[in-house]
């Protein structure tokens, strides 16, 4: 223990007499290996799960799997992890602009298991937001442990939801504009070298577990002077379904809060059985929402507009009743799925 204790001593000493910009880079470095391999496992995770849970929705009891999975993510963080609801980030933007980008240890696993047990039990939410809280706090840590400056600390929560942002979707500029954008709120020549840096380590090491796979295949578009016409009115259609699903989703809460006398386990499970009923005539709307996503961008989607819209507004409840409740989890990639639809349906 005495020479563990040593060597730490004698590594933090050689990282405190360099540089501080170099400093920086290269704990933004090791902060962006380590959001890629969390986001890595949770994908991993979330695929094996959901693999092992989906032989068993066609049961009897398969509606009511949701809700078990909304209850015990619900149970787990409160309980367990000693931590609130929320979908993640935030509580890393309050962390950067009113704690000086503190954030406990513990959120950096215990977001990513309710995640896991929300939607690999078919809650609608996505894993984004858990990693990038996950990516935030491990950079927090590390920042604390070489006694860095409150400024220097925030750069490197920005270096961790960077790295599992770029981790996720296989592009480092992704993660570099979510958090200069939303999280730091500010491009700066300061931040944008250590969050790059960052930002291409967790790509890297997404690709060294996972390959260099690309989330969702594009095709070539050939666009005419009339589809910008197109694109405006998609953008006005577009705009509708994001409004309607924020108000569908404050309406869930407000509903939720009149059952305050009720455990929040007990509404978590009632939401979920919900989504699960849902999911019975829709299981599009069911999990994250990268299949309908892959399928319409690669039109394979099922014929019909009828039940493009069915899917669209299944969509849009089963997330409101996913997040209104209790479940854990982002908003990312429902958004995703809700879009991609839209765009279906606007087509069709």
């Amino acid at each position: 223990m005495r020479g563990i204790r040593s060597y730490s001593l004698l590594f933090r000493r050689f990282f405190l007499n360099l540089d501080d910009r170099l400093r920086l880079i290269l704990i933004a470095l090791v902060v962006g290996c380590f959001g890629g391999v969390a986001s890595c496992a949770l994908n991993e995770t979330l695929d094996m799960v959901a693999d092992w849970v989906r032989d068993y929705r066609s049961c009897w009891y398969g509606p009511f799997l949701p809700g078990v999975g909304a209850a015990l993510s619900f149970v787990f963080l409160r309980y367990v992890a000693g931590e609130g609801k929320g979908h993640g980030v935030p509580e890393v933007i309050y962390s950067i602009t009113r704690k000086g980008g503190l954030l406990r240890f513990r959120s950096s696993y215990t977001r990513l298991v309710s995640c896991l047990l929300t939607i690999a039990s078919g809650g609608s939410a996505g894993p984004e937001a858990p990693v990038v809280i996950s990516g935030g706090a491990l950079g927090s840590n590390i920042a604390s442990f070489f006694h860095l400056k409150e400024r220097q600390r925030s750069v490197l929560v920005g270096c961790g939801a960077s790295a599992a942002i770029a981790a996720i979707f296989n592009a480092p500029m992704a993660g570099i504009a979510f958090t200069l954008e939303t999280i730091l709120g500010e491009w700066s020549q300061v931040n944008l070298i250590p969050i790059a840096t960052a930002s291409v380590a967790g790509t890297e090491v997404s690709r060294l577990l996972h390959g260099d796979q690309i989330p969702f295949q594009s095709r070539v578009l050939h666009f005419e002077a009339k589809d910008l016409l197109a694109c405006a009115l998609l953008a006005l259609f577009t705009a509708a379904m994001a409004v309607a699903l924020i108000r569908s989703l404050r309406l869930v809460e407000r509903r939720s809060s009149r059952f305050h006398r009720l455990p929040g386990w007990a509404i978590a499970l009632a939401g979920g059985i919900l989504v699960g009923i849902i999911g019975i005539w829709m299981p599009f709307a069911l999990g994250e929402g990268y299949e309908p996503t892959r399928l319409a961008i690669g039109n394979l989607f099922p014929q019909g507009l009828a039940f493009v819209a069915f899917a669209l507004v299944a969509k849009v409840v089963t997330t409101s009743f996913t997040l209104g409740t209790g479940g854990s989890g982002g908003l990312f990639a429902p958004c995703l799925g809700i879009g991609a639809l839209t765009g279906l349906s606007f087509h069709r």
